[in-house]
């Protein structure tokens, strides 16, 4: 499927592909490696909850 995906990007005169993978998949990555992916960054994620209405205090709390 990988493969196909880079093929048609070619095809598409795309000049990049570019995923993303947890540090934490080692397998993922020597994978991704094999197709000739090469580390060029870090990403930073800021996970955060959904705010939510305290109706009977009016104000707002994460």
């Amino acid at each position: 499927m990988f493969v196909h995906a880079i093929e048609r990007a070619r095809e598409r005169d795309c000049h990049l592909v570019q995923l993303t993978s947890d540090k934490q998949r080692p397998d993922a990555l020597r994978f991704y490696e094999k197709l000739g992916f090469v580390a060029s960054h870090e990403a930073l994620s800021l996970l955060y909850s959904p705010l939510v209405i305290n109706k009977t205090k009016s104000r707002v709390t994460a």
